[in-house]
């Protein structure tokens, strides 16, 4: 082999290389930062779906006060 198609062999080789390991460690990154926002994306959805069972239930509990204390309209 010629010294040029070796030298070229060898240039071809390492960007190979060096691109797949960028590729793997750009990926490994996204992945946990993909991780990380959902994490805090589902713990968001669950407490603001709480505080919607919470308000609903309070409600809930407003109005049977008032059908309690014989008062349907919530006027006193």
């Amino acid at each position: 082999m010629k010294i040029r198609t070796k030298v070229l062999v060898l240039v071809f080789s390492l960007v190979l290389i060096t691109g797949a390991v960028a590729i793997i460690v750009s990926h490994t990154i996204s992945r946990s930062i993909v991780e990380v926002q959902i994490g805090r994306h589902l713990k968001t959805a669950a407490q603001s779906r709480a505080h919607h069972i919470e308000t609903l239930l309070d409600e809930y509990g407003h109005a049977v006060e008032m059908l309690a204390a014989g008062n349907p309209y919530g006027t006193e």
